[in-house]
């Protein structure tokens, strides 16, 4: 009788645990990234007794997390590629607009604007009214030259500081997990579950692949690793290596800009390793500061280069027709001020001083003391469909356009890429959910079967009592 009283202790102890394990199932089916717990349960060692070998109840070995260790990688991948692509749509957005063709006030159209006055000036080359409109349309060219490559520097700044606060919440992400890698392996060490502990860590290695692609894995010591594909391990055990966003020099910037932001190991301030990440945020906001910025500032330089030089050379070469002058060979009066390098050139551009103070100094005739004379503002005008850019393959304004056309491009592409990438993570999330996720029919009807047994043992031990009873009652 009395391993039938241990039996029946053994059974609801066992439907016990079952059935808190599913009402905690239950209390967290909604809970973000929760995978539901079973409890395992194995038949207690026989023994022999009376020569017959009997069971001795049930024992609850321990309780375990149902995982899939490949979908929760498919996953951290999903979120990786998704906010690389949702990352570099929003900034190439943002680059997009920049450009403002979609109005009539681009930049486009501002050039546009600058050669038609030119070529108003060449129908009136004695109307100082119309020269008033060229230099004013040339302000405006200027500026909006200006308004272009100082927003690409702004949209710069902005991401140097999305890096930096990115550096920021990737370790204290790693600091998280390197605690939890600790309390699970002191637990785990003691036979304790750490199924809750580990959902945790898995919400934080996701949090963490929104920045880069990572892999995990147990070593051979049994140390839970997290590393960072193409820059190393940023956790092992309850370890971590920190990261720093440090502003650097033009000479030791991967952008070519002052006080860019680079990433670096704290313990290795000297080793950048910015372009090392792959996929995430941080791999999306470099490649558009280091490479999509880059090419369109270099566009930007490359086309206000060439066009202060090919409108100055025209420039010097002519005369005004409001004086009288004698020199031969034009009066070498530039119309912009002369640009020393290509670099910053679209930041530097401005009109040359002599236009800026007097009106006549913007040159149209071809001769000197020639009324009427038109020739210089008709071969400025011209250059609007000359094919000088890109080594004679496009016009001024074909070249900026391709600039347009090019992000366009990219941005659409990005759009497209972000809507796929949502598309493959959603379905991923699915997949895990209906793997490791909470039914509430099936954890509805173990909370029926585990109750069924807690009643059926409770009866054991109430017929082993009845039994004892019995037997002490018997009037000897």
């Amino acid at each position: 009788m009395s391993n039938l009283l241990s039996i029946g202790r053994t059974g609801l102890g066992a439907s016990k645990k079952s059935l808190e394990v599913t009402g905690h199932n239950i209390s967290n089916a909604n809970t973000e990234g929760y995978s539901r717990q079973r409890v395992d349960q194995v038949a207690n060692r026989p023994i022999r007794k009376s020569g017959h070998i009997v069971g001795t109840g049930t024992d609850i070995k321990g309780i375990h997390r149902i995982e899939n260790t490949q979908m929760e990688r498919k996953i951290n991948d999903a979120i990786s590629d998704h906010s690389f692509h949702d990352e570099g749509y929003t900034q190439l957005n943002q680059i997009q607009e920049v450009f403002n063709e979609l109005d009539a006030e681009g930049i486009n159209q501002v050039i546009g604007n600058f050669f038609n006055s030119f070529r108003q000036l060449a129908n009136e080359p004695e109307n100082e009214a119309v020269r008033s409109i060229v230099r004013d349309n040339a302000s405006v060219l200027v500026s909006d030259f200006k308004r272009v490559t100082e927003t690409l520097n702004n949209t710069t700044n902005e991401i140097d500081k999305q890096i930096k606060r990115s550096v920021d919440e990737i370790n204290y992400n790693t600091k998280e997990i390197a605690k939890l890698n600790t309390r699970i392996a002191t637990l785990e060490a003691s036979g304790d579950e750490t199924g809750d502990l580990r959902d945790q860590r898995d919400i934080l290695l996701r949090d963490l692949s929104k920045y880069f692609k990572l892999n995990t894995y147990v070593d051979n010591r049994g140390s839970f690793v997290v590393n960072a594909k193409g820059v190393g391990s940023l956790v092992t055990a309850g370890q971590t290596l920190d990261l720093i966003a440090k502003g650097v020099t033009k000479d030791k910037s991967s952008n070519n800009m002052p006080g860019s932001m680079e990433i670096y190991f704290k313990d290795k301030p000297t080793s950048e390793i910015t372009g090392r990440f792959r996929g995430g945020k941080i791999g999306s906001l470099v490649e558009v500061r280091n490479k999509t910025i880059v090419e369109l500032k270099d566009r930007m330089d490359k086309l206000a280069y060439g066009l202060v030089n090919q409108v100055n050379e025209i420039h010097r070469q002519g005369y005004s027709t409001n004086r009288s002058i004698e020199t031969l060979g034009g009066e070498g009066v530039n119309f912009f001020k002369n640009l020393d390098k290509l670099e910053d050139a679209s930041l530097n551009i401005d009109l040359s001083e002599e236009v800026i103070n007097d009106l006549a100094n913007i040159m149209s005739a071809s001769k000197p003391n020639s009324p009427g004379d038109n020739t210089v503002a008709i071969k400025i005008s011209q250059l609007q469909f000359k094919k000088s850019m890109d080594d004679g393959k496009s016009t001024i304004e074909e070249y900026f356009l391709q600039n347009v056309g090019t992000i366009g491009i990219q941005t659409g592409k990005a759009e497209i890429e972000r809507e796929q990438a949502s598309g493959i993570l959603n379905q991923s999330k699915t997949i895990k959910d209906r793997i490791t996720g909470v039914s509430l029919d099936e954890e509805a009807a173990n909370l029926v079967k585990y109750q069924h047994a807690y009643q059926a043992s409770a009866k054991v031990i109430q017929a082993a009592e009845e039994m004892f009873r019995t037997l002490i009652n018997i009037d000897t």
